[in-house]
């Protein structure tokens, strides 16, 4: 996130400026996005240029510099010829093509062969193109980044996802370095995928087996981010996931009381993950059953480890030698009771499920704590 100063100057009767903040666009907060960067312009006294047809150098500029602040480097490249904040936020939006190219497959090869990214979410908007595309002969440039996170609400099947993923991996020429394949990731699709690697994104992927992803990780020493949450996957597999890849920096292991490993011995995960990933810097384990003796271990055995999130982590006790540990060695900190406002899937309140105490056993005793 980003703070943005708000232009209006002093409030009355003193004090600084006001300040808000703005939303970076991703796959999956279109229609957020879209409500923040409204209230944003506004507040900058921009919004008639986007709405209307205003002609005001000024505040189109403003409108612009607003956009580009919300959104990726590589968006940014895509629509940097789109003249007016019109345009330019129908552009991010998916509304018209960047340089409004023609909807053909020739004009859209055009566009597509050079981007660096490929994000499901944009590619959509113009996929009876994007499908003729995918199906010619012509090389593309490589595309170093695939992101098709399958929301709910794209209502796409996962089975023609995976065969148009199949066909974006082969078109990256061998320079793929992180994807995501979360909500519709199979054992044979990962395997498929798997190869010199460095980011992978395996949220919500229920059909991955722990025999699968044991078997793909060994072709990904390279792996530096790996997201499986809401997947389940056992001890040992995350063991096999530490030893194959000992460059791992970050690890993104948040749960739900629906997934089985939270019924087993609450602290089989935290030592996994200090017996084989020695290099973390950054993990997070929302809603894990951990308690004190795990996290110890973790302190132990991932001396690098700089950003640790124990959000819904209710078996969790910042106290005493632990609590002076935490000051001394990680630098940001999220507390099993901080705000969840910011996490990037629903978040539902089952505290009774992620806690060995009675109180919390209770369905919504942990409230009166």
């Amino acid at each position: 996130m980003l703070e943005l100063t708000v232009v209006t100057g002093k409030k009355e009767g003193g004090g600084g400026a006001s300040s808000i903040q703005c939303l970076m666009l991703n796959s999956i907060n279109d229609t957020v996005w879209a409500m923040k960067m409204k209230i944003a312009h506004k507040v900058h006294k921009a919004w008639d240029v986007i709405e209307t047809n205003v002609v005001d150098k000024y505040k189109n500029d403003m409108a612009i510099a607003l956009l580009f602040q919300s959104i990726s480097e590589t968006l940014v490249l895509q629509i940097r010829e789109l003249d007016t904040a019109k345009k330019v936020n129908n552009g991010v939006r998916g509304e018209i093509g960047p340089r409004e190219i023609e909807k053909d497959e020739n004009g859209f090869f055009e566009y597509v062969s050079q981007m660096e990214e490929f994000s499901l979410g944009v590619r959509l908007r113009e996929q009876d193109v994007f499908a003729k595309v995918l199906t010619t002969q012509r090389p593309f440039h490589m595309w170093r980044k695939i992101d098709m996170f399958n929301p709910i609400e794209f209502g796409i099947p996962k089975y023609e996802l995976e065969i148009m993923c199949r066909h974006v991996v082969d078109r990256s020429q061998g320079g793929l370095v992180e994807i995501n394949i979360s909500n519709f990731g199979t054992d044979y699709l990962l395997n498929y995928v798997a190869d010199s690697l460095r980011g992978l994104r395996l949220a919500m992927c229920t059909q991955i087996t722990n025999d699968g992803v044991a078997k793909a990780v060994v072709k990904l020493p390279l792996l530096e981010d790996l997201d499986v949450s809401y997947c389940g996957f056992s001890r040992e597999s995350l063991r096999v996931v530490g030893q194959s890849c000992p460059n791992l920096k970050t690890l993104k292991l948040n749960g739900s009381p629906a997934i089985k490993f939270f019924y087993c011995e609450p602290n089989n995960i935290a030592i996994a993950i200090a017996e084989s990933m020695h290099e973390l810097r950054n993990l997070q384990l929302f809603r894990n059953r951990l308690n004190n003796t795990g996290l110890n271990a973790i302190l132990d055995g991932c001396p690098h480890l700089e950003h640790l999130d124990l959000c819904r982590c209710f078996n969790i006790k910042l106290v005493g030698v632990l609590k002076k540990r935490f000051s001394e060695r990680i630098r940001v900190l999220r507390r099993p009771y901080d705000s969840t406002a910011d996490f990037p899937f629903e978040v539902t309140n089952y505290p009774f499920d992620c806690s060995d105490d009675d109180d919390f056993n209770e369905p919504y005793g942990w409230l009166r704590q």
